[in-house]
């Protein structure tokens, strides 16, 4: 995978400053999403980690290497839910990790954000 290059983040305060700017982190995840397949990426800029949309249907998430243990979390509980319950969840596609950064990639479920109201 021939991605550019993420700056170290060591505290989440100097992550929070970089990733404020959506540019710092728009070629990374539009170059990881190529590899993934591809389509339209767009950029969520709230939450905790770096989130792209890719199309209507498809999350990509990334996550700082402070955060390993929320990646471990979710990739867990997306296996272990994914197709299970009787309400929609999310369903992982694939996950890796590129540059010591933990990334998932699944499908969006329709409607809005809880923190959109």
């Amino acid at each position: 995978m021939n991605l550019p290059v993420l700056p170290s983040h060591g505290t989440p305060a100097a992550f929070d400053a970089w990733r404020v700017d959506l540019a710092n982190w728009r070629p990374g995840m539009e170059a990881l999403a190529a590899t993934l397949g591809g389509g339209p990426v767009q950029l969520k800029p709230s939450g905790t980690v770096l989130v792209a949309l890719l199309g209507s249907d498809r999350v990509l998430k990334l996550y700082p290497p402070f955060l390993h243990n929320h990646f471990g979390f979710e990739r867990a509980a997306l296996r272990q839910i994914g197709g299970r319950l009787q309400l929609p969840t999310p369903r992982l596609l694939h996950s890796g990790h590129h540059q010591g950064r933990p990334w998932l990639f699944m499908t969006q479920l329709a409607g809005e954000p809880l923190t959109a109201r």
